[in-house]
């Protein structure tokens, strides 16, 4: 058939073509590689952000245009690029990248694993957010060899004792440095950071890898990283959550029951009825003054109470978290964002930690420009039962940990109505009056209070410029922030609150509380060159300089005396003009003036430092660092010192054993 109107025809057909190559199709496919699907590789239409990801069988859908370039891009394999044409269906087999290296976060930068001439182990995200604990020290316990990590109480996100390769100072610092993102951190707390955000910890353990650090890493260095937004990637939600259960651990050893003890003490004359406050127990017990004891009060005193003191002071802990991150990436900016809450209850009465975090990481590259920024604020309110912190009147007879062991199991829990004795022996005026163990350890945990509540931020940027394809000079600031309330309360209402004074004086009670601020700062310059000849000939020199600032400053007061009913605020303090004649000798003595203190400490240091590497075809190499330290610490005759390193390495792997399928990595290093 003619179209009689050829012009319109042609005209139409053209148009309709045109509609064609502009309409927006589904693209659908399959990325493989050699072993099969490949789960989790990224698509993207080339210069849009628009795109998306394999599915667990390695499939994927995209809405393109015919012409758009598809990007497929994924962790170890080479990118490729794929155009659309008149096919719905584009299948992907994506290859290796051979030429990908390994690389670790070290001092200052990173380095591949091939040339590095010293001791590193590298604890990933996965080893770390698999262990639930309340301290980012806890978690790295057992991670690295060389690296012992202990805890004195089982208060939740109590500090650690940090030992790298054994002790090295007499009555300096001996745990190491901590980095996190390139900023100087206090090693001695981390209960208020989430450990969820850490991407990964480098544990450099000898000289070689601490040299570049100077003075402040005699006790080795731990290199922290958090998680990063990734470049072209599309948002991506996260959200875990867990609950678990701490156990009191069974002890290794068996307690007497009360009919054994009773024995004990009577073979030893130290039973109740023997005197002191034993001679109260023997009133409890209905035994008083008689001492020995009959074989027929024992038996009676023990078929009716056989207490285990354990389940009344410990507990079964339990721990929930809860942590939601936002990642994404467009061709120049990448961000990461994360919530997390954590709350842990201790094996112990009234043993608890809240922790409140947030987090967030951007990245914005060009060409030859690039900026980092990283900020981290946390904040964590710990309940410290009473005897295993600090405070007055953290006395043994508050240590629920042993008081636990030590309570006489013939002694009840409970009064005669079944309501928690917290009371025991009501009569203080005699000479064993406060020896209550173990009902002690039960007044504290109801009525006194030992709280540390924390503040911290952790924030710094670095800005970095390529000046040529082998030259790169950067700067950064870093800042530490750490704002500590500690708050001791004994009200009237309990024990040690209700004589925390004289006895004659007419108003009891005890408060106290320490403010303390810490703040770390940091700033450096450094200058990157690399460079490689023949193909094989690989060298790297660094050059820098830092300084680094801190300052810690805090006030405290004690108050004794308090106004019952507003106990824990100043509203509740006896006014210090308060006089009293408590022992009726015309004398007028004080008891409320509260005692104040206060403190100021700071100190800096000035660095410049370089390292040089050398490495062929990374078979052999060696690297020489140098670092010059000027401390506030020292007078001005001995101010400056001066570290160094040099260390070499061959590797054999590749050397000697390339061939080798029973050898994995063979590598000497001195």
């Amino acid at each position: 058939m003619k179209c009689k109107f050829y012009n319109l025809c042609f005209f139409f057909v053209l148009f309709s073509g045109m509609l064609l190559h502009a309409q927006e199709r589904t693209i659908s496919g399959v990325v493989t590689d050699e072993s099969g699907p490949l789960p989790g590789v990224s698509i993207i239409i080339k210069g849009t952000t628009t795109g998306t990801e394999t599915d667990f069988d390695g499939k994927y859908t995209i809405k393109a245009n015919t012409g758009d370039v598809l990007v497929y891009s994924f962790i170890g394999m080479t990118k490729q690029e794929k155009t659309v044409g008149t096919s719905n269906v584009i299948d992907v087999v994506m290859e290796a990248d051979n030429v990908l290296d390994e690389v670790v976060v070290v001092a200052y930068g990173t380095a591949n694993k091939e040339t590095i001439t010293s001791s590193v182990t590298v604890v990933g995200a996965k080893e770390i957010d698999s262990r639930p604990t309340a301290s980012l020290a806890q978690a790295l316990q057992s991670k690295s060899p060389g690296l012992n990590i202990s805890t004195g109480n089982g208060q939740p996100g109590g500090n650690s004792t940090i030992l790298l390769r054994g002790i090295n100072s007499i009555n300096g610092n001996v745990e190491p440095l901590f980095i996190i993102d390139g900023i100087p951190v206090d090693e001695d707390n981390f209960r208020s950071i989430n450990q969820s955000d850490i991407q990964s910890a480098t544990v450099l353990k000898d000289a070689s890898a601490t040299a570049i650090y100077g003075n402040r890493a005699t006790g080795g260095v731990i290199v922290i990283t958090t998680k990063k937004g990734t470049f072209n990637k599309k948002l991506q939600v996260r959200y875990s959550g867990r609950t678990g259960f701490t156990l009191v651990p069974e002890p290794n050893f068996t307690l007497a029951n009360s009919r054994e003890l009773l024995l004990i003490e009577r073979e030893r004359g130290l039973g109740p009825g023997s005197g002191g406050y034993n001679s109260y127990v023997g009133q409890v017990l209905g035994v008083s003054g008689n001492n020995p004891l009959t074989d027929e009060e024992i038996n009676r005193i023990s078929s009716q109470t056989n207490t285990d003191w354990q389940d009344i002071l410990l507990r079964t802990g339990l721990t929930t978290s809860h942590d939601l991150s936002f990642s994404s990436g467009s061709e120049t900016l990448s961000s990461f964002s994360s919530f997390g809450y954590f709350e842990q209850e201790g094996i112990t009465l009234r043993s608890k930690l809240q922790r409140i975090t947030f987090r967030n990481n951007l990245t914005v590259k060009t060409d030859k420009f690039q900026l980092n920024t990283t900020l981290s604020a946390g904040f964590s309110r710990s309940d410290i039962p009473g005897g295993i912190g600090t405070g007055t009147g953290s006395g043994s007879l508050s240590n629920p940990f042993i008081v636990a062991f030590v309570g006489k199991p013939y002694l009840s829990a409970f009064n005669a109505d079944g309501s928690p004795n917290i009371i025991g022996n009501p009569n203080f005026n005699d000479a064993a009056g406060f020896l209550n163990t173990p009902y002690i350890a039960q007044n504290v945990a109801k009525f006194d209070t030992n709280r540390q509540t924390e503040i911290r931020l952790i924030g710094g940027a670095d800005a970095s410029y390529d000046l040529t394809s082998e030259l790169t000079a950067s700067i950064g600031f870093g800042i530490d922030f750490r704002e500590q309330l500690t708050k001791v309360l004994q009200p009237t209402t309990s024990i040690r609150g209700s004589h925390a004074n004289d006895p004659n004086a007419q108003f009891q009670g005890f408060q106290s509380e320490a403010l303390d601020r810490d703040t770390r700062m940091n700033t450096n310059a450094k200058l990157n060159y690399t460079h490689t000849f023949g193909e094989k000939h690989n060298i790297s020199v660094l050059a820098a300089t830092e300084f680094i600032y801190a300052e810690r400053s805090g006030f405290n007061f004690a108050q004794t005396g308090l106004i019952p009913g507003l106990e824990g605020t100043g509203a509740g303090f006896v006014s210090g003009t308060t006089t009293e004649d408590p022992n009726n000798d015309g004398v007028l003595d004080y008891f409320y003036i509260p005692t104040i203190g206060s403190f100021k400490l700071n100190v800096s240091q000035f660095s410049y430092f370089g390292k040089a590497a050398y490495d062929y075809d990374k078979i052999a190499g060696f690297d020489v660092t140098v670092r010059r330290d000027a401390s506030s610490r020292f007078n001005s005759t001995n101010k400056w010192g001066t570290f160094w390193a040099v260390g070499g390495f061959v590797n054999l792997t590749k050397s000697l054993f390339e061939k080798s399928d029973n050898v994995n990595d063979i590598k000497l290093r001195g």
